[in-house]
């Protein structure tokens, strides 16, 4: 499945600042049989993860922040499509999917460039051409996004594709290796925080609200990500990654998503 997504020299930028994270095992995934007694549950939780996450870059690009809970379920969700069972697989998928996780210091993102749906595949095609040719292509936008926090600092990203994209559209996985100086502007809520593309023909930028910009930091070890009063995965047991709150009890959702880049403003340090 992703077993082949990522080669041996994507994982170049390497940091051994931060804790390290904690990868996937067979441990933290669950019997096919009783992840459909949760799945639900795990699916709501998931995507209030993803509502502060999820950041639209322009018309045509949408940028989601993965982190371990995301990429956990979206194993588990490939295991469950696949009708995976046989432990040796399992273990590949689970290998394929920790290439995906963030070194200490880094944020991963997916990255989804939409063709227009007029034309179809003919659009597909076109956009896709090496530089030069009649429009963006997908690979030229994913060249050129970086991220950019405050006034001087700029984090380019470096990109992977996805082997299997559609006509419809192309995906990229994202990775930006952050500075600790990065770090800092991250949590500063005094500093913009924007993810720019400038590729010619798209040129587009999104500044990162406070909501994901506090999830964000707890990615990279910050200490108060804000936690929703309710909890819809009360006694529903993911495994460590989900483990989010001292009692044991993952964080769950707000009565209503925010608006990416409209996060409220809060004072004091985004830790």
């Amino acid at each position: 499945m992703l077993g082949t997504l990522i080669g041996a020299g994507s994982r170049s930028h390497r940091h051994s600042r931060g804790r390290p994270l904690h990868k996937l095992t067979l441990k933290d995934i669950k019997p096919i049989s009783d992840y459909e007694e949760t799945r639900r549950a795990f699916q709501a939780y998931v995507a209030v993860l993803r509502r502060d996450r999820f950041v639209p870059v322009g018309p045509r690009v949408n940028i989601l922040f993965e982190n371990r809970q995301t990429i956990l379920f979206r194993l588990q969700e490939t295991l469950r499509a696949a009708n995976i069972l046989e432990s040796t697989r399992m273990l590949e998928e689970v290998a394929a999917f920790n290439q995906l996780l963030p070194d200490p210091g880094e944020l991963v993102a997916t990255m989804y460039v939409e063709f227009p749906a007029a034309d179809g595949a003919q659009d597909a095609s076109r956009l896709d051409r090496d530089k030069g040719a009649e429009g963006p292509s997908s690979r030229g936008i994913a060249a050129a996004v970086s991220l950019q926090l405050g006034a001087r600092l700029r984090v380019p990203a470096t990109s992977h594709p996805f082997p299997r994209s559609s006509q419809a559209r192309a995906v990229y996985y994202l990775r930006f290796a952050l500075s600790r100086a990065a770090v800092q502007a991250l949590r500063d809520p005094t500093a913009q925080v924007i993810v720019r593309i400038e590729e010619p023909g798209y040129r587009h930028q999104h500044a990162l609200g406070l909501e994901c910009r506090r999830s964000l930091a707890a990615d990279l070890g910050g200490r108060g990500k804000r936690r929703p009063a309710a909890d819809p995965l009360d006694g529903v047991d993911h495994g460590p990654a989900l483990a989010l709150s001292r009692r044991g009890r993952p964080a769950s959702a707000r009565a209503a998503p925010s608006v990416p880049g409209r996060g409220g403003s809060t004072p004091g340090e985004i830790v």
